[in-house]
C-alpha cells in the first residue's frame, strides 16, 4: 500500500488510479462477459473504493459511471464494505474522517442510476 501515492497520500498517479479510462474499455467489456457468463456477481465496494479519502472524487465518480455501465448490461451488483476490518457502518478505522453509512452510498449510487432495489441480496434460507 501506498507506493503510488503522492506526498499527500493521495492516489493521482500511475497506475491508474488518478484516471479510471486508464483501464482500456476491452478489459471491462470482457469482464462483464465473464460476469454474465459464468452468472457471477460484483461487489460494489464501498469502503476501498467510494469511501476511500486517497482517491479523488474524480477518480469516485469514474468508478461510479463504470459499475451504471455494468447495471446496463445486467451485471448484477451487490454492497460490500472490505469486511476484513472494523469499516462496515461508522466511522473507519483506517481512515478516521471517514464516514460509511448505506444512506450516502444510496445517494452515490442512484447519481448514476443504481437503484437500491435493484441491487444483488444474499437469498434467505
Amino acid at each position: 500500500m501506498g507506493r503510488w501515492q503522492d506526498g499527500d497520500k493521495m492516489y493521482r498517479t500511475d497506475p491508474w488510479m488518478d484516471d479510471f479510462t486508464r483501464i482500456p474499455q476491452s478489459v471491462h467489456d470482457e469482464f462483464a462477459s465473464a460476469v454474465l457468463e459464468h452468472d457471477k456477481v460484483v461487489e460494489i465496494n464501498l469502503c476501498a473504493m467510494l469511501f476511500n479519502l486517497t482517491y479523488t472524487d474524480h477518480f469516485k465518480r469514474q468508478y461510479l459511471e463504470y459499475l451504471a455501465d455494468l447495471d446496463r448490461r445486467g451485471v448484477k451488483l451487490s454492497i460490500g464494505t472490505d469486511c476484513h476490518n472494523d469499516c462496515y457502518i461508522g466511522i473507519c478505522r483506517w481512515h478516521p474522517r471517514c464516514e460509511v453509512s448505506l444512506a450516502a452510498a444510496e445517494r452515490m449510487l442512484e447519481s448514476v442510476g443504481i437503484r437500491g432495489d435493484r441491487l444483488w441480496r444474499l437469498p434467505p434460507r
